[in-house]
């Protein structure tokens, strides 16, 4: 029983740490995205 409770809980925190960084990711991806398409402005 305790093993499976543990494994649960190690799983969470896996799932937690993957949505963080999908979440910084996309972060990074809105910025990059903004500033490309301000130097796209500017070359136009």
């Amino acid at each position: 029983m305790r093993k499976s409770i543990d494994k649960y809980i190690h799983n969470k925190e896996i799932y937690d740490l993957s949505l963080s960084n999908a979440k910084d990711n996309y972060e990074i991806y809105k910025v990059l995205s903004k500033t490309h398409s301000f130097q796209r402005i500017l070359l136009a």
